[in-house]
C-alpha cells in the first residue's frame, strides 16, 4: 500500500484543507481518521469501536488504490472522493496511531447494519465496491494489504511489558479486605499494609497469591495493573502533532519522543496542576533545551 503524507493531500481530494488540517473533536464511532507513526502517514480507517487503549476500525482506501468487493464504498465522505470501507478486515490499533480526524464518515447505527449483514452473508444496506476486474493481480494486492494492517496492528506504545499488580483500593473495599488482615497475611508492620490496601506499593508475587487463596478469589477481582498518568494521556490524539514536533527536534523515533515525556512527567515537581497542564509545561521544557 502507498504511504500517506502528513501535510500534502493525496492527488484527488477535492477539501485537501480537510486532509491537513483534520476537523476538530474526540475520537468516535463512525470518524475518518488518517493514522501515523514515526511522522509518516500509514493509512485510513473508519472507527468502529473504542476501548480503554486503543480502538476497533475498519480500514479505508482511496480510489487510486482500487477497491473492490468485498469493501463497501461510500460516495460522499469528508474528503470530496468516495471511500472504500473493509468491515470484514477490522483491526484493533493503539490509540497512539491515531494522527487526525478528518470528519464522520458513517452514522454508529449503520455500521452495525453493515457488520450484521456482512455476518449473515447478506446485502449491506451500503453497496460493495465494484468486483476487481484483474482477479490474480487483486488477490496478491489483498494478501498484502492483509499483511500491512497485521504491521500496523502490531505497532504498539506504551510498550506491553509484564507488569506488577497493585490492590484496587476498592476491590479491596468490596472483598472487606483490611489493613490488619493483611498485615496478619503476610508478617508486615501496619504502615507497610496500608500502603497495600492504598494501592500505593506493588504486590509481590507471592503477596497476589497468598490474598488470592485467602479469599478464594481470582487475583483479578482484587488487584489492577498500575498505569502511568502521562502515558495515559498521551494516547489522547490532542498530543499528536506535539509529539511529532518532539521526535523531529530532538531527531529520535516517536517512541522515544513519547518516552521522553514521560520521564520528565515523572521527574517533574509535583503540582496541583491538572496532568494536561503538567504535559503542556513538560512539552515546552523539552523543546526548548
Amino acid at each position: 500500500m502507498t504511504r500517506l503524507s502528513l501535510s500534502l493531500a493525496p492527488d484527488g481530494i477535492t477539501n485537501p484543507s480537510v486532509w491537513v488540517n483534520g476537523e476538530p473533536g474526540e475520537a468516535a464511532v463512525g470518524d475518518l481518521w488518517l493514522l501515523s507513526w514515526n511522522g509518516e502517514g500509514l493509512g485510513l480507517v473508519v472507527i468502529s469501536a473504542r476501548l480503554a487503549d486503543f480502538v476497533l476500525t475498519w480500514p479505508a482506501t482511496l480510489p487510486r488504490d482500487n477497491g473492490h468487493a468485498p469493501a463497501v464504498r461510500v460516495d460522499e465522505s469528508p474528503l470530496g472522493v468516495p471511500v472504500d470501507v473493509w468491515p470484514t478486515r477490522e483491526t484493533g490499533i493503539s490509540k497512539a496511531l491515531l494522527h487526525r480526524r478528518l470528519g464522520h464518515l458513517l452514522p454508529p447505527r449503520l455500521m452495525g447494519s453493515i457488520g450484521d449483514a456482512l455476518d449473515e452473508g447478506n446485502e449491506p444496506p451500503v453497496p460493495f465496491a465494484p468486483p476487481a476486474a484483474d482477479i490474480e493481480g487483486q488477490r496478491i494486492r489483498d494478501e498484502a494489504m492483509i499483511d500491512y494492517w497485521e504491521e500496523i496492528c502490531l505497532i504498539q506504545w506504551p510498550a506491553l511489558v509484564p507488569a506488577t499488580p497493585r490492590l484496587s483500593p476498592d476491590l479491596a473495599r468490596e472483598a472487606q479486605l483490611t489493613p490488619s488482615q493483611v498485615a496478619e497475611l503476610f508478617g508486615i508492620e501496619a504502615a507497610d499494609a496500608v500502603a497495600l490496601i492504598r494501592g500505593e506499593v506493588d504486590l509481590t508475587p507471592d503477596q497476589a497469591q497468598e490474598i488470592a487463596q485467602y479469599f478464594d478469589r481470582p487475583v483479578g477481582e482484587l488487584a489492577v495493573m498500575p498505569q502511568d498518568p502521562a502515558a495515559v494521556a498521551l494516547l489522547n490524539p490532542v498530543w499528536k502533532e506535539d509529539i511529532v514536533q518532539l521526535a523531529q527536534r530532538r531527531d529520535v523515533d516517536e517512541a522515544t519522543a513519547r518516552n521522553l515525556v514521560v520521564d520528565e512527567f515523572a521527574l517533574a515537581a509535583r503540582s496541583s496542576n491538572a496532568v494536561e497542564d503538567r504535559l503542556r509545561a513538560v512539552f515546552a521544557r523539552l523543546m526548548n533545551e
